[in-house]
């Protein structure tokens, strides 16, 4: 602060050490400054997710209309008004990863046990449509 030569008061000394250019710039021993960004794995997960929607979109539609398809007809099997929910959830992805029709049949089939209407035609039509997923 005095670089005039002048002798230093109180008041000046006291804002060198307050001040943060006051301290020395020398490099500390074994320390260093890492710049790199820190993010949590909840952060790279919601990443990537948006990474496959982003991508995959005309997929994603059609998989959203399936479900919505089988919402309605799981609530017209169920008898199930628009806020009630039905017994049961079809996994699309454990369908998908059967290969033969016969056990995607059976696979649905032992779900919908315990439905009173008639299920084939929702079985058929449903297969029919996953297809496109495949």
């Amino acid at each position: 602060m005095a670089t005039t030569g002048e002798p230093r008061t109180t008041a000046s000394r006291s804002l060198e050490s307050t001040s943060p250019t006051a301290k020395s710039h020398q490099p500390i021993e074994g320390r260093r400054v890492s710049m790199e960004a820190k993010v949590s794995d909840d952060k790279k997960q919601k990443r990537n997710i948006h990474v496959t929607a982003k991508y995959n979109r005309k997929q994603m539609r059609m998989r959203l209309n399936i479900e919505e398809w089988m919402d309605g007809q799981l609530r017209q099997l169920y008898e199930c008004e628009e806020d009630e929910d039905y017994p049961v959830e079809i996994d699309i992805d454990a369908l998908l990863e059967t290969n033969v029709d016969e056990e995607r049949v059976k696979f649905v089939e032992d779900i919908l046990s315990d439905v009173r209407q008639p299920k084939e035609t929702f079985i058929r039509e449903l297969l029919q449509k996953i297809e496109v997923l495949s």
